[in-house]
């Protein structure tokens, strides 16, 4: 029989109690925190508490308080919060888990989509999604309420919540897990099978940790596989092993326990990623194997290693470690956090986007952080006093701080409060041309690099910064997907980014991070650009139209049935002989102009009506837009949007045609339409519309009062009325823009606009720094948890 681990037992309490790992205080001294006779409390209000360990899940987090209780906060959607929502309701702010009122919880732990605790009885409760049996119950019915895990003979003293899977240690050494093993992350064969694989919903030995086999003093689920640390300070992993994250130097998976390589001892805290392990040494170092595509294992590369690797600048010193989806987060002695590999949302708190290979400070966290937690989007550090902040992806509420931050009212982009003369929005970044004739970006750098050596490395920046070559002598600018193009001083036209249908227009499908001059534009004088998803159209003095890029949808209206073109063709029917055009909008995958008879034509795809000929059929030349001919209305601006196109007239009346699904056409309907029909507010007695943005799947309008009116999808907050998540089939106001608005653009999933003082305000989607605002990626404080000012006095017992 194995000893029962007695003192391990006491240790790893004493860790939950003090948010640290179980390595940090098993050694040849034990530390104990004695708590001073005098305690200020900041409030006395009984929803106020402190909390004593934290665990960030997919998108919720979770939180033990001093009293013995849970509280989570974050997405509800199979119940993961554990407040008995029966309508399960997301929740920005800390909610109690149900059931624990007669109980003592000294540990918890957020998977994916579900929650496990561990209470002073050594019992194992857990609730949420249990589509793979991950609670425990022997059900596979997802739960709202925590239910009670069966099958313990020994007590629990530490669980850990994996993807679909949860694994638990035992006081005596052993380890038991159940849930999702479709890898082999449960450490056994298993004979039941889910929907999607192998799978238990009871809880059952790993193998090896067992009567006869060694003793685990810590576990840590990751994604799809499971590490243990030994008594003898050696590491062992199961499961998924396609990028080396089981450390054995193979990519094979194991459904049994397999040594780590060089970690056969000397290892004091271990933490599983999504594909990746973190160790800290007993020296204080840290070591990391597996995933590396965004610098997880922070050794200054992105090259994958099944085997450990030392990260750079933590050789010492080190008290925790977090793996989280794709990055990670270590705590060092004096209470500092440094965090690296994946930064999308800003999960890694140094104020931008860009992926770190190497270990970066949080920013704006003072000194005094126990303890550390990475999650999949989001990461929290809990403080000495028992406060608790958090950063990153904030869509649920997961940070905790009482809302769902995708920056819905418009924010002052940074630096940019004046001299801006024209604004363009798409995909995931914003470009600016100021009154200086300089462009600048933000956003996901990748398509606008000014950096020579970034090679096409994605590195966002949440604040401007100037575009290479660009400085001066631009007219107009226009952004597309993954391109960028400009009308120089010169009206010749420089475009970047990528290029692999000819975008670029330079005779070549070659990316470039910097300008390029697109050729066969010699002697024309072009007065306006505009830029699709991967294709370009100018238009000249002369009233021709001229295109390049991809053609698969016909969108480059050349009577061809080419795939793409690298370098500008004739539109058809604009040329000496032919129509005039006196303005140009690229959308999706279409192109529409204003002719000189105030007509429309389109052409391009049309799947969803938006070349409004009445018809969903594909035109390679242009078409005319219904009610827009001889004798129909006149219009005065044009935009293209993804799948629909707008209008305003000459009577200031806005119509929209095409794709409707949320609401894009503005008329109180969700039905697509391929005719023109009436936006909602804007006809003979109702407001004027000045000018207009379309973006992926909503529309902006600037009022005659210099107000802004957006409608549609508002996913991201990208209408501005201070909601996300509720789409709007009617314009609605823009929060503080009710004036003083001279130009908008809609992108993605987010808007931008030019104020009378011409300064950038930004709004809706943020998640590669598009609104510029670079504030928004450090911690926040998580409501409900105060700082309790307490004297620390470590002792040592020998």
């Amino acid at each position: 029989m194995k000893k029962t681990i007695t003192n391990t037992f006491i240790s790893l309490l004493i860790c939950m109690l003090l948010g640290t790992s179980l390595g940090e205080v098993q050694g040849s001294y034990s530390t104990r925190i004695q708590k001073s006779d005098s305690i200020t409390e900041t409030e006395d209000d009984q929803s106020l508490a402190t909390a004593v360990s934290i665990s960030v899940g997919g998108d919720h987090t979770c939180a033990v308080t001093a009293e013995g209780g849970v509280r989570c906060w974050g997405v509800n959607y199979y119940g993961q919060l554990g407040n008995d929502n029966v309508t399960i309701v997301d929740s920005p702010t800390p909610v109690d888990v149900q059931g624990f009122t007669d109980k003592v919880v000294i540990a918890v732990s957020a998977g994916f989509a579900h929650t496990c605790a561990v209470t002073s009885a050594g019992d194992v409760w857990c609730w949420g999604n249990n589509y793979y049996g991950q609670l425990g119950n022997d059900t596979k019915v997802d739960s709202p309420t925590p239910v009670i895990v069966d099958g313990f003979t020994e007590k629990v003293i530490a669980i850990s919540a994996g993807h679909f899977y949860t694994c638990a240690l035992t006081s005596d050494g052993g380890i038991k897990c159940w849930g999702d093993n479709s890898v082999g992350q449960l450490g056994y064969i298993t004979t039941t099978t889910c929907d999607y694989g192998p799978c238990s919903s009871i809880p059952m030995n790993v193998v090896g940790f067992d009567n006869e086999g060694e003793d685990a003093i810590a576990i840590s689920a990751g994604a799809y596989h499971t590490c243990a640390l030994t008594s003898g300070g050696g590491v062992k992993c199961w499961g998924n092993n396609f990028y080396g994250q089981l450390g054995d130097g193979e990519t094979t998976n194991s459904s049994i326990p397999v040594d780590v390589n060089r970690l056969n001892s000397g290892v004091k805290a271990i933490s599983a990623g999504g594909s990746h392990n973190c160790a800290v040494t007993s020296e204080g170092g840290v070591k990391c194997w597996g995933y590396n595509s965004d610098g997880q294992l922070g050794d200054g590369t992105k090259d994958d290693s099944p085997i450990p690797v030392d990260v750079s600048g933590l050789t010492s010193g080190v008290k925790a470690i977090s793996a989280g989806g794709s990055h990670n987060c270590a705590l060092t002695n004096p209470g500092v956090v440094k965090c690296w590999g994946n930064n999308e949302y800003g999960k890694l708190g140094d104020t931008s986007t860009t992926d770190r290979h190497t270990p970066v400070l949080v920013g704006e966290l003072s000194i005094g952080v126990k303890a550390i937690s990475a999650g999949d989007y989001h990461t929290c550090a809990l403080s000495l006093g028992g406060a608790v902040k958090c950063w990153g992806k904030n869509d649920y509420g997961q940070l905790g701080d009482g809302t769902t931050t995708r920056l819905t009212p418009p924010v002052d982009v940074f630096e940019l409060t004046n001299g801006v003369d024209e604004i363009s929005a798409n995909y995931q970044y914003t470009c600016a041309l100021t009154d200086t004739g300089g462009v600048k970006y933000w956003g996901d750098r990748l398509f606008g690099s000014n950096d020579p050596d970034d090679n096409f490395v994605n590195t966002n920046s949440s604040i401007p910064i100037d575009v290479e070559g660009l400085t001066s002598g631009v007219k107009s600018i226009s952004t597309g997907k993954y391109h960028t193009c400009a009308i120089t001083s010169t009206d010749g036209v420089k475009c970047w980014g990528y290029n692999y249908l000819g975008q670029l227009g330079d005779g070549t499908t070659d990316d470039s991070l910097t300008p390029v001059d697109v050729v066969g534009l010699t002697g024309e004088v072009v007065i306006d650009i505009s830029a699709g998803d991967d294709h370009t159209c100018a238009l000249t003095d002369e009233g021709e139209v001229k295109c390049w890029g991809s053609d698969i949808f016909s969108q480059l209206g050349d009577e061809t049935d080419n795939t793409y073109s690298n370098i500008p063709v004739d539109v058809y029917g604009f040329d000496d002989i032919g129509e005039v055009a006196i303005a140009i909008s690229a959308g999706g995958h279409h192109t529409c102009v204003i002719t000189s008879e105030d007509g429309i034509k389109c052409w391009g795809n049309n799947s969803d009506g938006q070349l409004g000929d009445k018809t969903t059929a594909e035109r390679n030349t242009p078409v005319v837009v219904y009610g827009f001919e001889d004798e129909g209305e006149n219009a005065r601006e044009i935009i293209a949007g993804s799948e629909h196109t707008c209008a305003i007239t000459d009577t200031n009346g806005v119509k929209c045609w095409g794709l409707n699904r949320n609401g894009q056409l503005g008329n109180n309907d969700d039905k697509s339409s391929s005719i023109p029909i009436t936006v909602y507010g804007f006809t003979d007695d109702g407001e004027d519309g000045a000018t207009i943005s379309a973006g992926n799947r909503h529309t902006c309008v600037i009022t005659s009062s210099g107000a802004i009116k957006c409608w549609g999808d508002n996913w991201d907050g990208q209408l501005g009325n201070g909601t996300n998540g509720y789409e709007s089939k009617i314009p609605v106001d823009v929060v503080g823009l009710s004036s003083g608005v001279k130009a908008v653009s809609a992108g993605t999933q987010h808007t931008c606009a030019i104020t009378d003082t011409d300064g950038v305000k930004c709004w809706g989607d943020n998640t590669r720094g598009q609104l510029g605002w670079r504030l928004l990626w450090v911690p926040v404080d998580v409501i409900g948890f105060v700082e309790k000012f307490m004297v620390y006095l470590p002792m040592i017992d020998r």
